[in-house]
C-alpha cells in the first residue's frame, strides 16, 4: 500500500508533464511522468507503466466517447467538426 503522498506526487508530476509541449493526447508524457513519480516510491517500472496506461485510458476514452455521442446527437460528422475547427485558424492566418 502506498501513502497518500504518492497520489499527490503523481498528480504533481502529471501537472508538470502536461504543461510541457507534447504530442496530441499527451501520449508518452503522461506515462513518463507517472513512472517517474512512482519510482520515488520504489514501484517497479512495469507496474508504474501499467498503472499509467490505465490512468490515461480512464481519462481519455470516457471524454472521447462522450464527445462522439454529442456529435451524433447534434447530427455533426467528425469531418464537419474538423472543418469548423480549422476554418477560424485558416482565416486568421491569411490576414
Amino acid at each position: 500500500d502506498l501513502p497518500l503522498a504518492a497520489s499527490w506526487t503523481v498528480m504533481a508530476f502529471l501537472g508538470l508533464g502536461v504543461s510541457l509541449p507534447s504530442s496530441p493526447g499527451f501520449v508518452g508524457v503522461i506515462q513518463a511522468a507517472t513512472v517517474l513519480a512512482l519510482a520515488l516510491f520504489a514501484i517497479p517500472r512495469t507496474d508504474a507503466l501499467s498503472f499509467s496506461l490505465l490512468l490515461h485510458a480512464s481519462q481519455f476514452f470516457p471524454i472521447t466517447l462522450y464527445g462522439l455521442v454529442l456529435l451524433m446527437i447534434e447530427h455533426v460528422s467528425l469531418s464537419e467538426a474538423a472543418r469548423a475547427g480549422a476554418a477560424p485558424m485558416a482565416s486568421s492566418s491569411q490576414r
